[in-house]
């Protein structure tokens, strides 16, 4: 059996932005970059800012077609990149997209991360919780209560 990794981060509240720490490279750099990547259930891949991108003066690897949250079919540069998720699960030959990020964000985790393990949510007595799992081992259901 491979190797689980899990990672837990509790809030003190509620909170409507989920953050996993992460370290980037893109290709063509040789040291990785630290931020709070945003947890996107809907996004398809995972983005980096185009802040990031032109601080650490990238080429893009390619173009690709991509929809975002207002446009469709927009041609986006696309870079190869290794992301570190929360201190011990590397993700090496990622293609993310650049794009516009919310003022000091860097970077948003799509589906293409997320869905190789298990996600939970949740926001008991007013405090969010998010626990990730890689690689998935059971599916989750919740139940009611007896």
């Amino acid at each position: 059996m491979d190797k689980v990794y899990t990672f837990t981060k509790k809030y003190d509240a509620v909170s409507r932005v989920l953050t996993l720490p992460v370290k980037i490279r893109l290709a063509g750099t040789d040291r990785y970059y630290e931020t709070q990547g945003i947890v996107d259930t809907g996004a398809i891949v995972s983005i980096v800012s185009k802040n990031l991108v032109n601080k650490l003066k990238v080429a893009p690897h390619s173009y690709q077609f991509m929809d975002t949250a207002s446009e469709q079919k927009v041609i986006t540069p696309v870079y190869r990149a290794s992301i570190i998720l929360c201190e011990q699960i590397e993700i090496t030959n990622l293609t993310v997209g650049d794009g516009t990020l919310p003022e000091g964000e860097e970077c948003l985790i799509g589906m293409d991360i997320l869905s190789l393990g298990d996600l939970a949510i949740s926001h008991f007595e007013g405090k969010t919780c998010i626990s990730f799992r890689i690689p998935s081992m059971q599916s989750i259901e919740l139940k009611e209560s007896l």
